[in-house]
């Protein structure tokens, strides 16, 4: 009776995690795949997931890749933070964006205000408040070229980034090899208000 007990509450915590890393919220895709560095994943604050995607294909390139997600945000913006340690020297991509959704369904935005590296590496442009002389946004870069700078907005004199799932943006950044990266963001729910 205890075994099926504890194997019933193992699936049941299986299936939370499952539905919290598909939630609506913030999400941060890390890649090393270009130059072949292995990401391992350390702390998390609570309730967000922070793994090796198990989904990529090839596998080979699974441990070159790290995935972030928070909880469901709200209106009012939430700080979280993650720790990974990079196995190689180099480049990797970090990539901001909403929750995955399905084609089928409408694609929802989430408001950054603030991704910053409290350890072990820089980011350029933190707070999204420096643009380059052509207008563009300074340190970030679209996956679309062809797409023209994010919705942005001040709220209350601080920058709040629109992306999504569709509209992502990153950002190269340098690591060292066995050096911890924390990183922290500011986030909250994509409101039209």
């Amino acid at each position: 009776m205890i075994k099926k007990l504890l194997i019933i509450g193992a699936m049941f915590m299986l299936y939370l995690t499952a539905v919290n890393s598909f939630a609506a919220g913030a999400r941060i895709d890390i890649s090393g795949v270009q130059n072949k560095i292995t990401l391992t994943p350390g702390k998390k604050s609570q309730h967000c997931t922070l793994m090796n995607p198990s989904w990529v294909k090839p596998e080979s390139k699974q441990k070159q890749m790290l995935y972030f997600t928070t909880p469901h945000l709200t209106t009012k913006a939430q700080s979280f933070e993650i720790t990974f340690i990079p196995q190689q020297s180099g480049m990797i991509k970090i990539n901001l964006s909403g929750p995955y959704h399905k084609p089928s369904k409408p694609c929802e935005s989430v408001y950054f205000q603030k991704v910053e590296i409290i350890a072990g590496a820089t980011i350029k442009n933190p707070n999204f408040n420096n643009n380059n002389p052509n207008g563009t946004l300074a340190g970030w870069f679209f996956n679309d070229l062809s797409r023209i700078p994010p919705l942005m907005k001040l709220h209350n004199g601080i920058a709040e980034l629109k992306v999504s799932y569709d509209q992502p943006l990153h950002q190269y950044i340098t690591v060292k090899k066995g050096v911890a990266i924390t990183i922290k963001i500011t986030a909250k729910k994509y409101s039209q208000k």
